[in-house]
């Protein structure tokens, strides 16, 4: 659960520091009055893809810090006391990145610095976000096909399908290269053959090559 939210110098938010309660929580405001900068911070934390823009004007660096607390039973717990970014009895993930003008960001995993990579991994077990028009994602043809795949028990199929139809493309793709090099090769021979026709038709006479001269 998200706990805690600190912002500061991103976008045109100066200075922010959120005390999130537990349970369900609302954010309401009018068009404009920043909801969705909250939302992109969080992503950025999250392990989102950073940008100078994302700078508030005038500053040089960006803050972004999010504190969740995890329950004992969250899969994320033992392994960050296996990786040591947690201790045996603490349940505050904390991460912190910080964006540079300079580009030279760096991101935080409780206090250690930690690769984005990571912070990414952890972040995907803690923050799912979605949009007011995600559910249009079941519209396409696609999208249910693999939802009906998923709901017959026929990935492992899918996956060796999918394997199957690459190793005959790459096949498809020899051949065709095969038969291209074939062609081109009965073309040079086609005309080997017509410059030796050619040749051999000529009645050369002895000394005819110096009369030429």
């Amino acid at each position: 659960m998200l706990t805690e939210l600190r912002i500061s110098n991103f976008a045109l938010i100066d200075q922010l520091h959120l005390v999130l309660p537990a349970g369900f929580l609302v954010l309401t405001g009018e068009t404009g009055a920043g909801k969705s900068l909250l939302i992109d911070a969080l992503l950025l934390v999250a392990g989102g893809r950073a940008s100078s823009d994302h700078i508030r004007f005038g500053a040089d660096e960006a803050l972004l810090e999010a504190c969740f607390t995890l329950p004992e039973s969250h899969p994320l717990v033992s392994q960050l006391r296996h990786d040591g970014f947690l201790l045996s009895d603490q349940h505050d993930v904390v991460i912190r990145r910080i964006l540079a003008r300079s580009g030279k960001n760096r991101s935080y995993l409780n206090g250690q610095l930690a690769p984005v990579q990571t912070i990414q991994e952890i972040g995907l077990q803690m923050v799912d976000i979605h949009g007011q028009h995600d559910q249009q994602s079941l519209l396409s043809p696609k999208t249910q096909l693999e939802l009906l795949d998923a709901y017959g028990g026929l990935n492992g199929l899918v996956k060796q399908f999918q394997q199957r139809y690459e190793e005959w493309k790459e096949k498809q793709e020899a051949l065709e290269a095969l038969q291209q090099r074939l062609r081109e090769q009965a073309s040079r021979q086609d005309m080997l053959q017509f410059q030796y026709d050619e040749l051999s038709n000529i009645q050369f006479e002895v000394g005819e090559e110096d009369a030429l001269r």
